[in-house]
């Protein structure tokens, strides 16, 4: 049976003394688990979380290799409540954006990132098809159109057109939107995006830290194929 999102209504969120010292821990680098982090957000976002979202100990290690660089501006495609920015937020100093088509999805997120005050961490109602991908260092991927290709039932709601066809023309933006990056562009998967990357991207980590599925790739600069002299004609 599909999940019913929330019908959210938009309030004043004030966190607990356990949920602060959640935020605290997360920002000073200790352990938290999805259970308290997940806290943070309804009874019914939290019963999602295992399914479609990114954990915890993921979350902030893929987070950290967006961001190698220094600050960077980290796009999250298909960000839910934004449990990815807002991990990212709280343990760098880069802006993470998430774009997300659910809006009450959008709505419930909002109103966490803002009782917790993660300045850097921002949402947008909308699809890829909205995205500058021009204005981004790196890109995040938890496999965001895989919900296209499975059972109804396993679906996260019927609100939201889903199919093999929109699976298809998504992951070919994203091919394309790689494509066109500049070199140095950092693409961090998790369990992939659903396509193939560009053969100009190289991983430069893979399995980082116990963290099965967690690629880093950044774009190479590309070198024309050469013809060794004595073949050519």
């Amino acid at each position: 049976m599909r999940a019913v999102l929330p019908h959210h209504r938009p309030g004043t969120l004030v966190l607990s003394a356990s949920q602060w010292e959640t935020i605290e821990a997360l920002r000073e680098g200790a352990p938290v688990t999805d259970e308290a982090l997940d806290a943070l957000y309804p009874a019914d976002i939290r019963e999602l979380s295992s399914r479609f979202w990114t954990p915890v100990s993921v979350a902030v290690r893929a987070a950290k290799l967006c961001a190698q660089e220094g600050r960077a501006r980290v796009l999250d495609v298909g960000a839910g409540v934004g449990k990815f920015c807002l991990v990212g937020a709280l343990v760098t100093e880069s802006i993470f954006v998430g774009i997300e088509h659910r809006r009450p999805l959008v709505d419930v997120g909002r109103e966490v990132i803002a009782a917790v005050g993660a300045r850097n961490a921002r949402l947008v109602h909308g699809t890829i098809e909205d995205i500058d991908f021009s204005y981004f260092d790196a890109l995040y991927f938890y496999n965001p159109f895989e919900e296209n290709l499975v059972a109804p039932s396993w679906q996260m709601d019927g609100e939201v057109s889903l199919s093999l066809e929109r699976f298809q023309e998504d992951v070919t933006r994203i091919e394309a939107a790689l494509e066109a990056a500049p070199t140095g562009m950092r693409v961090v998967t998790y369990q992939g995006f659903g396509g193939k990357m560009p053969h100009d991207y190289e991983i430069v980590e893979e399995d980082p830290e116990g963290a099965p599925h967690l690629k880093l790739w950044v774009k190479q600069e590309h070198r024309p194929h050469r013809i060794p002299q004595g073949m050519r004609r």
